[in-house]
């Protein structure tokens, strides 16, 4: 048996073996590359990289005047439909730029910010001090419903930096009248609060103390 062939026969890797290992196997499509050697990361100083972090914040519109809207739907029907004069039309296209003005006008920008998953906590504790125990399990759906209501808005309230009076009860106010942009700022909070935002923080790092 030749020297080839005792080598097959003991399991041993054959010389054309030997050499595929070290060559590109083109059925891949591809190349293999050595990527190790070829990084060049810059170091940097960590503790300054920190100094500088800041909370990742998002902005919202809020809109006061939000049942402008229903006007702005019926004006763009009655104009989409063909059916009014030019005299009409006109009158109607000068409602609507007007309604919409009013509508841009009543708009204000919020700003929240992410906070830390423990800042919840802190929230939770301090509902539980003030006599808002988190109802079990088993309590009546109503009472956990009015609970997670209230953690929401308040969590919402600490995340609120811009305007920087807001507050849980007026949270409390805005929900009863628009819901629609209560779930505007609490999406809001959700997202920067994802993993999307460069950190998570406590009010007291935002607030410089």
């Amino acid at each position: 048996m030749s020297r080839e062939d005792t080598s097959m026969a003991e399991g041993n890797p054959t010389v054309e073996e030997d050499e595929s290992v070290e060559t590109v196997d083109e059925s891949l499509g591809g190349e293999t590359i050595e990527a190790t050697e070829k990084l060049d990361v810059e170091d940097f100083d960590f503790a300054e990289f920190v100094a500088g972090v800041r909370p990742g914040r998002r902005a919202v519109t809020v809109t006061m005047r939000a049942d402008l809207y229903a006007e702005i739907d019926k004006l763009a029907a009655e104009l989409e439909s063909g059916k009014i004069g030019e005299d009409r039309a006109e009158e109607a296209l000068a409602k609507f730029r007007e309604i919409k003005q009013q509508i841009v006008d009543s708009q204000r920008v919020f700003v929240v910010e992410a906070r830390a998953d423990y800042r919840t906590e802190e929230i939770i504790d301090s509902m539980r001090k003030n006599g808002h125990v988190k109802p079990k399990a088993n309590a009546p759906k109503h009472l956990q419903d009015a609970w997670n209501v209230e953690l929401m808005l308040r969590r919402l309230a600490d995340s609120i930096v811009t305007p920087s009076n807001v507050t849980y009860e007026g949270l409390v106010k805005l929900r009863k009248v628009a819901e629609s942009q209560i779930n505007l700022l609490a999406g809001a909070v959700v997202s920067v609060n994802a993993g999307e935002s460069p950190s998570a923080v406590t009010p007291n790092f935002s607030r410089g103390r």
